[in-house]
């Protein structure tokens, strides 16, 4: 049913773990502005 072994389940999972990171610290980023966290978010790779 599920593949474990494909390169997007490894994205999926890595991208979950990063977004749980940034909710779990993102308020020691309080003073930056959402939308630079989010390009911070997004262009990282």
């Amino acid at each position: 049913m599920w593949e474990t072994d494909s390169l997007w389940f490894e994205i999926a999972v890595v991208s979950m773990i990063y977004a749980f990171g940034n909710i779990l610290m993102g308020h020691f980023e309080e003073r930056t502005p959402k939308i630079r966290r989010l390009g911070n978010i997004l262009f990282r790779c």
